[in-house]
């Protein structure tokens, strides 16, 4: 009973999914179907909106396998389901939309934020920081002077050391 019960619902899951698609009279109207956009627009829209679809496929089969009691096939039959639920109601343009927003967002932050680091630039070098590169470099040059003059100790020891070594041993 318990097998019929999953066939059943396996049945009328693949009905609904690809009674669709059956319905759908040509190519344009199957990806207006899955991607709720129409094939009139350009095409790296038509393909955002496939790879989201695809990745919502994918994510809710391998959830609902995760978490659910239905076998592997059940599990991705529901999750395209779900998938073309979301592109049939406009969740997949929205998905889409919110991401290209962000990436533009993330540009407009990039862009601004070089601009405003250029101007600020500018005013340092103008005004009387300009010496700032001077000092740096000074500084730097000291700093190194100091390690060479540190190493060079360091050699004079052992080098002294060595020589009491070779006049102990020799003599």
């Amino acid at each position: 009973m318990k097998q019929i019960k999953k066939l059943l619902l396996v049945s009328f899951l693949a009905v609904m999914i690809v009674l669709p698609f059956v319905a759908a009279a040509t190519f344009q109207d199957t990806v207006k179907l899955i991607t709720g956009v129409d094939m009139t627009k350009s095409a790296p829209d038509i393909i955002v909106r496939i790879v989201v679809f695809l990745i919502l496929l994918v994510t809710f089969g391998d959830i609902l396998y995760g978490f659910s009691p239905f076998n592997q096939v059940t599990c991705w039959i529901i999750g395209g389901g779900l998938a073309i639920i979301a592109a049939v109601t406009g969740g997949i343009a929205a998905i889409a939309a919110f991401f290209f927003d962000i990436g533009a967002f993330i540009g407009v932050l990039g862009v601004g934020s070089s601009i405003v680091l250029a101007f600020l630039a500018f005013l340092l070098i103008t005004f009387g920081f300009g010496g700032l590169a001077g000092w740096l470099r000074r500084n730097k040059e000291k700093m190194q002077a100091e390690t060479g003059m540190q190493r060079l100790g360091i050699g004079t020891k052992a080098l002294a050391e060595e020589g009491k070594r070779i006049i102990i041993a020799g003599g």
